[in-house]
């Protein structure tokens, strides 16, 4: 590493971590740096077979696997990721956590979220489901219309992942492989937006469930009458404890830790509206042009 890159790197799991900058250092091979730079920090290396040449070339294959689109490429993934990363830092300290990951999750869960998340684009063909689909093309064909790209997405990691040369999960036992390889699935498919207000349909109305759950045992241990609708009332402000409280009920199963982590991937691929201003306008930018040579593509 060059001084400067090491230096910028310092920031990796910062909320404002420029990977503009970072692409500008690397000579555009941000993922490459994001990935590895990540797993290190969080010392998850030996949780993908200890093998760090296996790990190097498998983050290149990703890396190289990106087209040059204006906007879905490999500053994507690596952005994509390092935002997943730096929200788990921020659970981990909202909740307090003395173990290694927030909210009781494994290291083979972080591992699924950090991978997908890099590879959640890869080999996006700068156009979208919806052109995919109208236009008949191969791969709308062959996943028949439903998360065409995002089922590509993952078939594509996996490709990689089945190399002997790249297979960073080798040492897995088999029951591990199909529970991490159910979870790289689950988590690149939810990023498809067609599917997102289902999401935060069932999301909510899991969160509403346990909600009541927990009003109700307390009502039962104090002997307090609960206000009729409390329970019920979607517009009732939930208090950070009681927050807390669902946040660790629902984190309690693999099925609502699975949730969480599509919950952070989501908002990590989609969330630069939150970032600092430049780099906000700078990808708002960037997808609007990726937008308009789709639209020279329908025209």
């Amino acid at each position: 590493l060059t001084p400067p890159i090491q230096q910028h790197l310092e920031d990796i799991l910062e909320w404002d971590f420029d990977i503009f900058r970072l692409s500008d250092l690397t000579m555009n091979s941000p993922l490459y740096f994001v990935g590895y730079a990540i797993f290190r920090k969080f010392n998850l290396l030996e949780d993908v077979g200890g093998d760090e040449a296996c790990f190097r070339r498998f983050l290149l294959q990703i890396q190289d696997g990106y087209k040059k689109n204006v906007y879905h490429n490999s500053m994507h993934g690596a952005d994509v990721c390092q935002a997943s990363a730096h929200m788990l830092v921020a659970l981990r300290k909202t909740f307090s956590s003395r173990s290694k990951f927030p909210l009781g999750f494994s290291s083979l869960e972080v591992t699924a979220l950090l991978i997908s998340a890099l590879a959640h684009d890869l080999g996006h063909p700068g156009t979208n489901n919806a052109f995919e689909i109208k236009t008949y093309s191969n791969l709308a064909l062959c996943y028949n219309d439903r998360s065409v790209l995002e089922s590509f997405h993952a078939a594509e990691c996996f490709a990689i992942l089945k190399s002997p040369s790249c297979n960073i999960f080798r040492h897995l036992q088999p029951s591990e492989w199909s529970g991490l390889r159910f979870m790289m699935i689950e988590l690149i498919l939810s990023t498809d937006l067609e599917h997102h207000r289902s999401f935060i349909r069932d999301f909510d109305l899991k969160c509403q469930t346990i909600y009541e759950k927990l009003i109700s045992k307390e009502k039962n241990k104090t002997g307090n009458n609960v206000k009729q609708g409390d329970a019920n009332s979607k517009s009732k402000p939930v208090s950070s404890s009681i927050a807390f409280e669902i946040m660790q009920e629902l984190s309690s199963t693999a099925e609502g830790r699975l949730m969480i982590m599509k919950f952070i991937l989501k908002c990590a691929d989609i969330g630069h509206p939150a970032r600092i201003l430049p780099l906000h306008k700078r990808w708002s930018s960037l997808i609007q042009d990726e937008f308009f040579l789709q639209g020279d593509k329908e025209a």
